[in-house]
């Protein structure tokens, strides 16, 4: 028997009884799919409408907290004169309630109501209109004027536009420093009230279809109807259910629940979600619907498998009638030819049956497999975000292009660079406006290079420059057969001349510099690997000395670098071999002399260079990753000297440690502190962090985390040189703080000229209404000790009292009763 008859006797155990099978199960399996699909995407809405929900009113309040915040309006309620508080302070509160609502178009109504319910200032939505300004009667005051707690969050129907809306309030509970004594518990100025509206909700109801009578709805805390889409569609089936909806009530775990619902007009599937405020998201689709769509999909599975026999048979049938056999041993050469790497092979197939389309797509295979080998060797030697050669390509070609300018007796110059502050955009404006601004730079540099072969080639001799990126923002210019270094300036001032003009970035413009190191062969360098290091450190010490700019390598700054390799080579033996020591430089109250607490200071005894100062090797340490075990050692140091004196019975004193920016950013200093204080059994209240305002100020929320943390073990936090960097009172308000510490950049201008010493006694004054501690540091004279003592400063720290002194000195000092005289120590 024939291939073609004996294919025609398997074509229906083989193809119909199969299809069939598989229509039938399609059939059941695709309408459970479609029911739970249709169950799904209800459930997935109704979550979505309610993270919406939590979203806005979590919004909300934190709008409202920080409107509460703003200085106007506490300004607004300390202000008991009414005739004043309206002509001074009116005006720019409606300002404030009215951007608040330009920005928040959903808050229609925000108002100050005074203790007695009297709005005493209002700013309302135009559309909507409020004759009374009393609102001492209605449910919601009573409500905010029994409440426990300053933020109240309460779900109203608004008496002037009928409609249920979120009233948020905020009571002001405050003492007047200019009238109320010390101690005066606050008394009630009013609240802060803001009105928004559940459009956002009622476009979720409207938006809804499924079926063709599902509908959703919102109840509230009794059960009644609280919004109902606008649309008439289904609206039936919502009266006869209301009843039973009431008796249905949500799980106690998080999430929608589904329960069948049988009424006698229809069965329905009832989805709902709890909402906040008590309210409930409901979405009622009858059953049938639910059916209809399945019923609809199994006629048409079963109309696509009927078919599917047909064609398939008829198909098969035809193409059996014509002859197989040439073309499948055809076939079977090519492939067996690309297999050998051959992927050219022709093909004398010309038909438009299966073995056609075959030959065809087989052919095609081969195009394409060539195409993707020719992309393989270009991605592997360009990069895929800016075009430009990789790494691998550009070593490659450097090598080689050294090798031919060896022969000729050319020079070459290499320039590295990377743009300054990258990673400030980076972090800022998001990863693809980065690659953005690195697509950008890769047409400026094609731009600078195509200028060099225009005007400085003059076309006398043929250049073969090239760019390349390097990874993450570096990228690397090889400018040939140059005539000297002013070539390489040239490329250098042309490069930042094209990163002058600014780059547009998520609808704003951008300005970048870049810094550029420089080395040039063979004059810096013999080899690839040597000519990329030594550029690799000119564009380091270009960035040291203040960025924005190019430096050409010199042997000088090979030598830093080795430097600092080798400090921090010596760090880690010193860490290993206990070479660190503490002194403590003692905290003088300047009414008595007493010491009431210390700062501990790193020094570091290297056997061979002897005194190394700090600020050689901590930013050594910060670069290298070994600022953390170093100030894990530290404070633990810390924490066991001050077990120590506190075990032979000398006074608890706290000691204050410093802690880098770097460090701070990290996650385990809170767990360094906890474990040294517990190995040492040590009070919190011993321990002091200093901090800067730098540290403070990079990372806001992180900060704040830290220092809450820091705050509820019980170690309290210096802000150390205050003045220096951001000074903002708002986030010295903001942090948990404890103490100030005056920079003694500002002691230094104290003197018997009363003017100089202004910025020390706003220091002083700002940090005693604040309740902070203030120590001023660096105080070497009798003038600023009693300039300082006069102006009320807490503690003094300095020369003029005491150097910072090893262990043993401080043990001897305290013994002794642990007192100072300024006369002795100057």
């Amino acid at each position: 028997m024939q291939l073609r008859s004996k294919s025609l006797l398997l074509l229906i155990p083989l193809i119909v009884l199969p299809l069939l099978a598989v229509g039938g199960l399609a059939y059941v399996q695709l309408s459970r799919i479609s029911e739970g699909l249709t169950t799904q995407q209800v459930t997935t809405m109704l979550e979505q409408a309610a993270r919406l929900t939590e979203t806005r009113l979590a919004a909300a309040r934190t709008n409202l907290k920080q409107l509460a915040s703003h200085q106007l309006i506490r300004q607004y309620a300390l202000l008991d004169d009414a005739a004043t508080r309206y002509h001074l302070l009116l005006p720019q509160l409606l300002t404030l309630f009215r951007d608040l609502q330009d920005a928040q178009p959903d808050y229609y109504e925000i108002r100050f109501i005074l203790p007695d319910g009297f709005e005493d200032a209002q700013w309302l939505d135009s559309d909507v209109a409020d004759d009374a300004d009393e609102v001492a009667d209605r449910p919601y005051f009573h409500t905010m004027a029994e409440a426990t707690t300053d933020d109240l969050t309460q779900l109203i129907r608004d008496e002037n536009t009928g409609l249920p809306a979120v009233l948020l309030s905020h009571r002001f509970l405050l003492n007047n420093p200019a009238v109320d004594a010390i101690g005066v518990p606050p008394s009630l100025r009013g609240y802060l009230a803001i009105n928004s509206d559940l459009d956002f909700l009622q476009q979720q109801l409207d938006l809804f279809h499924i079926g063709k009578q599902g509908i959703l709805l919102v109840l509230d805390a009794r059960g009644e109807p609280l919004l109902l889409p606008h649309a008439e569609r289904g609206k039936e089936i919502v009266d006869s259910a209301l009843t039973a909806l009431a008796r249905l009530e949500i799980g106690e775990t998080p999430g929608s629940s589904l329960v069948n619902l049988r009424l006698p007009s229809a069965d329905l599937m009832v989805a709902q979600h709890a909402l906040p405020l008590g309210m409930r998201l409901v979405a009622l689709i009858p059953t049938a619907d639910l059916l209809a769509e399945s019923r609809s999909l199994g006629i048409q599975v079963v109309l696509i498998t009927l078919l599917a026999i047909v064609l398939i048979s008829a198909f098969v049938y035809a193409a059996m009638k014509h002859l197989m056999i040439t073309p499948i041993h055809q076939l079977n050469a090519a492939a067996r030819a690309v297999g050998r790497g051959q992927l050219q092979y022709p093909l004398q197939i010309d038909s438009n049956d299966e073995i056609g389309t075959l030959a065809d797509s087989f052919q095609s295979m081969c195009q394409n497999l060539k195409r993707s080998r020719q992309e393989i060797e270009y991605l592997a030697n360009h990069d895929s975000l800016t075009g430009l050669p990789n790494r691998a390509m550009f070593m490659e070609y450097l090598v080689t292009t050294l090798f031919e300018a060896r022969q000729k007796g050319q020079r070459l110059a290499l320039l590295y660079f990377d743009l300054d502050d990258f990673k400030q955009i980076n972090d800022s404006m998001g990863h693809q406006a980065g690659d953005e601004l690195l697509q950008e730079l890769a047409e400026r540099l094609t731009l600078s290079l195509r200028w060099r072969s225009e005007h400085e080639s003059g076309g006398d001799h043929e250049n073969h420059d090239l760019a390349a990126r390097l990874g993450g923002d570096e990228f690397v210019i090889l400018v040939d057969n140059i005539d000297g270094p002013m070539s390489a300036i040239a490329v250098a001032d042309r490069l930042m001349q094209e990163l002058l003009k600014p780059v547009a970035l998520a609808n704003q413009e951008v300005y970048v510099n870049c810094s550029i190191g420089i080395t040039l062969f063979p004059d810096d360098a013999n080899d690839a690997g040597t000519l990329v290091k030594h550029a690799d450190i000119a564009m380091y010490h270009a960035k040291e000395n203040g960025k924005n700019h190019y430096q050409f390598y010199s042997d000088s700054m090979n030598a830093a670098i080795q430097q600092r390799m080798t400090i921090g080579n010596r760090l880690r033996h010193a860490l290993d071999n206990h070479h660190f020591e503490l002194h403590y430089q003692p905290k003088v109250s300047p009414v008595d002399g007493r010491i009431l607490g210390m700062e501990a200071l790193l020094r570091w005894h290297d056997p061979d260079e002897g005194m190394i100062p700090p600020a050689t090797f901590i930013p050594v340490a910060e670069e290298s990753g070994l600022i953390t075990p170093i100030t894990a050692w530290v404070i633990n140091e810390a924490c066991r000297q001050a077990r120590a004196w506190q075990d032979a019975g000398l006074a608890q004193l706290p000691i204050a440690v410093n802690v880098s920016s770097i460090q701070f950013k990290r996650k385990d200093l809170i767990g360094m502190l906890e474990r040294s204080l517990e190995t040492h059994d040590l009070d919190p209240a011993c321990l002091q962090v200093e901090l800067t305002e730098t540290s403070l100020m990079s990372g806001t929320e992180d900060a704040l985390e830290v220092l809450g943390e820091l705050r509820e073990m019980g170690v309290r936090v210096a802000l150390d040189d205050f003045g220096t960097g951001y000074s903002s009172l708002s986030y010295l308000n903001q942090f948990p703080i404890q103490t100030l510490k005056v920079d003694r950049s500002f002691v230094l201008t104290i003197s018997e000229d009363e003017s100089d010493c202004a910025i020390v006694s706003a220091i002083i004054a700002l940090g005693h209404a604040l309740g902070l501690e203030i120590v001023a540091e660096g105080v070497e004279t009798e003038l600023q000790h009693d300039y300082l003592a006069r102006q009320g400063c807490d503690l003094i720290q300095g020369f003029l009292y005491s150097r910072p002194l090893p262990a043993a000195a401080i043990t001897e000092i305290l013994g002794n009763g642990g007192r100072l005289e300024p006369e002795k120590a100057a």
